[in-house]
């Protein structure tokens, strides 16, 4: 990265990917309104601890100890859902691939964190009617007396 490069604020880099966000990747319009809060709260948190704006030298400084204070930040704050927080994590991934080719900035320890593990849910019951729906469907799918047997 160049020194000039080193001083653009991530401000502006945060624009000049917020600016194609939902076209390049098909993004849902909530998503990326949530993605880019997620960013703009690390570019937030950075600029915070460094006492100054914060620049594209300060996005490439950051280690995997920086993202989890952010994170535990964010917890504090109120994200505490798995999705949520693995949600802000997959954000600043995006946004650091971006940095990565619009500015050669590699953040591979950042980018080979893994989020939080998810709760398995169980599968949620049918009611009667599905049920029956469902069993009516089966009995239709085979009309062989031993295939229904068996199934």
């Amino acid at each position: 990265m160049s020194s000039a490069q080193s001083s653009e604020t991530a401000v502006n880099a945060f624009q000049n990917w917020s600016d194609g966000l939902e076209a390049s990747d098909g993004l849902a319009v909530k998503t990326a309104i949530a993605y880019r809060q997620d960013v703009l709260s690390l570019i937030g948190f950075v600029s915070k601890r460094s006492d100054q704006e914060a620049t594209l030298a300060h996005i490439e400084a950051l280690k995997p100890r920086d993202i989890r204070a952010w994170l535990a930040e964010r917890r504090i704050q109120g994200l505490e859902e798995s999705a949520s927080i693995s949600r802000a994590l997959s954000a600043i991934k995006h946004f650091f691939r971006h940095l990565k080719v619009r500015h050669g900035i590699a953040l591979d320890q950042v980018m080979a964190m893994s989020g939080p593990k998810r709760k398995q849910r169980l599968p949620r019951p049918t009611s009667e009617n599905q049920t029956e729906a469902l069993l009516a469907a089966s009995e239709l799918d085979h009309q062989e007396p031993w295939v229904q047997a068996r199934d």
